[in-house]
């Protein structure tokens, strides 16, 4: 009895105490394989067979010779694009993948996750220095492979279109424009149109080879002076990926190296003998002067030459940029005149003493003239400000100037001034003196006084009235000289359909002084405005740049306000919905290749991902482990306790 009772005391205590049994035992397991599929919105682009990049690379990996291969591993598939685990972005953001980010977090997680990694991708990198985060765990024995998605050839494209062309070149010189559109997978005739401030002036043919680079010239008739915007565009063909770089713009300025002036005298009285002279000194100006000394009879000068000669007028008027008329009276040249001005020349006329032909001009001229001139000494009032004209000469004479200035000799009396005309400066009494005003496309400018002269060779002339004299008559052959046919607000888009993310330039030349531009945009739930900059080397110039838009049609607005008055022009941009991590149409084979090198590892396309798989080695390893057990807390112990109580008390009846 006390054999069978010391047992199942024995197993009780042993029960209660629970002492550990240690053992060794090997263990065999599987290599760990991390799998990093790219999310990413390029892989969002069509591959084949009616699938997108993602779509494909999950087909890969679900195929039964990918699964075999992947059978020999532990592996994890684990999607990216900026970081682990990031779900894709609901539009593609200006960036894109960050495959070096992946691959350091994998790096950081490395002793729950060891073992080779395979990067499934499209190779489209934006961000990041992947190579260096890949030869990183190369280095800790930790080989990096990769399989690339896409496509390896581009898709067909007309473009980039580029612009050959001078940005500076002399009013009505030809300009020799050289285009140059490159194609992509295409062949055959492509039209080229060439437009200058949004009128096509030409199409030319470009022939078009595979990956090849067209060129097409041609040559832009003389340019008026001003800004001009030529554009460069091949129509969009419904086999090619994407209109977006199509078309390029280029501004061009053309500059007057000299004006051509024409001035027609009355009489050789004082103030066309004191003009003369001042005429004489102002730089880039080329004055050929013709003075009335009675009936049919002139005397033509031109710098020291002088010859008695009668101004052919319709010849002068072709080689004129603007004419000034002193004291002369109109007669048979009133319809030259108006055909001068109307095709964008400028008009200056002094009548003073001489007013004879205000009809024969009729409404070009700013004001109404009347037919009498009162010789009675005239005292001037400052310049009225908001007209240009007017603005140029108050900034250079003060007003005390012009109140201390001699009176005139006379004066012709102006009347009904025009709409649309500028009263620039009146007499002391509040009389219009001096109005300027536009026709068609030119400019005409009316002076009713006479006798500046007076402000030099007076007894009541100084230093200010000299002075004076110089500032009044340089602005006004200043204004005169100034291109008519040239638009006062010139803008452009680069480009004006652009990949989302791109930026976009806004470019404008303005011809008002001081002004400030700003651009106002609005479109696809988007309002903002941007503000543009003056270049500091190119006066007239402004820009500015935008990027953060989202995929869409805008209406840009640009606005130039100098002083009280605005200008504005409008034009139209689209954005196209990919941006820069779309901009990648092929798969980048190159950077995939560099990135398995650096992690030492191997590169192979997508359709051969299970021989990829089969290069990497699996062996099981095999390791002891130690395990502890407590077998005298089970029920088994409890049960052999129980038999012996049992035949313990079972013997205990019968022996009695």
């Amino acid at each position: 009895m006390a054999g069978l009772r010391l047992p199942v005391l024995l197993l009780l205590v042993l029960a209660l105490i629970n002492p550990a049994w240690q053992r060794t035992v090997r263990v065999t397991s599987r290599p760990h394989l991390t799998i990093l599929l790219d999310s990413s919105g390029s892989m969002g682009l069509p591959a084949a067979q009616s699938l997108t990049r993602g779509q494909q690379a999950a087909a890969a990996l679900r195929s039964e010779p990918v699964r075999r291969e992947l059978a020999r591993f532990d592996h994890a598939t684990v999607p990216f694009t900026r970081g682990l685990g990031e779900p894709p972005s609901p539009r593609t953001e200006p960036g894109g993948t960050d495959l070096a980010l992946a691959l350091q977090q994998v790096a950081a997680r490395g002793g729950a996750d060891p073992g080779p990694v395979l990067i499934v991708s499209d190779g489209a990198e934006t961000e990041g220095q992947a190579q260096a985060a890949a030869a990183q765990l190369g280095a800790a024995g930790r080989s990096v492979f990769t399989a690339g998605v896409g496509p390896t050839r581009p898709s067909a494209n007309v473009g980039p279109v580029a612009i050959q062309a001078p940005r500076t070149v002399r009013e009505r010189q030809p300009v020799p424009v050289r285009a140059l559109v490159r194609a992509t997978g295409l062949s055959g005739a492509q039209p080229v149109h060439v437009q200058l401030d949004g009128k096509t002036i030409a199409t030319l043919a470009a022939t078009l080879s595979p990956d090849t680079v067209a060129a097409v010239k041609c040559q832009l008739p003389g340019l008026a002076a001003g800004m001009h915007v030529l554009t460069v565009k091949a129509p969009a063909r419904s086999d090619e990926a994407t209109a977006a770089d199509n078309e390029r713009s280029q501004l061009i300025e053309a500059r007057r190296d000299v004006t051509r002036l024409v001035l027609l005298a009355g009489a050789p009285d004082p103030d066309y003998a004191a003009l003369r002279r001042l005429l004489g000194r102002l730089p880039k100006l080329q004055t050929q002067a013709f003075v009335r000394l009675g009936p049919g009879r002139f005397l033509r000068q031109q710098g020291d030459k002088t010859a008695r000669e009668a101004p052919n007028l319709p010849r002068l008027l072709r080689e004129a940029h603007a004419v000034l008329l002193m004291n002369y009276p109109i007669g048979g040249e009133a319809t030259a005149l108006r055909g001068f001005v109307q095709g964008g020349g400028s008009l200056g006329w002094c009548a003073g003493r001489q007013a004879t032909g205000a009809a024969a001009l009729g409404p070009i001229l700013p004001a109404r003239l009347g037919s009498a001139y009162t010789p009675m000494l005239t005292p001037v009032a400052p310049p009225r400000t908001g007209s240009e004209l007017g603005e140029v000469l108050l900034r250079a004479a003060p007003a005390p100037w012009w109140r201390g200035a001699p009176f005139l000799e006379g004066v012709t009396a102006l009347s009904g001034v025009r709409p649309g005309a500028d009263t620039v400066l009146p007499a002391a009494g509040g009389r219009a003196l001096l109005v300027t005003g536009t026709f068609g496309t030119g400019a005409t400018l009316l002076f009713g006084g006479a006798g500046t002269h007076r402000w030099l060779l007076s007894a009541e002339a100084d230093e200010e009235s000299r002075r004076l004299y110089e500032v009044f008559w340089q602005s006004v052959i200043g204004w005169l000289s100034q291109p008519r046919e040239q638009r006062q607000l010139v803008v452009m888009l680069d480009p004006a359909i652009a990949p989302e993310g791109q930026p976009v330039r806004l470019l404008a030349a303005c011809g008002q002084t001081g002004a400030t531009l700003r651009a106002e945009i609005s479109g696809a739930g988007q309002r903002l405005a941007v503000p543009l900059s003056p270049s500091a080397s190119e006066p007239g110039r402004y820009a500015a740049t935008v990027s953060a838009l989202k995929p869409g049609k805008y209406s840009v607005r640009f606005v130039a306000q100098a002083g009280g008055a605005a200008l504005s022009e409008t034009r139209q941009l689209v954005i196209e919905r990919g941006g820069v991590e779309l901009s990648e149409t092929v798969q980048q084979v190159g950077v995939l290749q560099a990135i398995a090198a650096a992690g030492r590892g191997r590169y192979a396309p997508l359709d051969q991902l299970a021989s990829l798989l089969a290069q990497i080695p699996a062996t099981p390893a095999s390791q002891g482990v130690t395990q502890a057990e407590h077998p005298f807390r089970s029920g088994a112990v409890l049960g052999v306790a129980a038999l012996l109580l049992c035949v313990e008390w079972w013997l205990r009846r019968r022996w009695g």
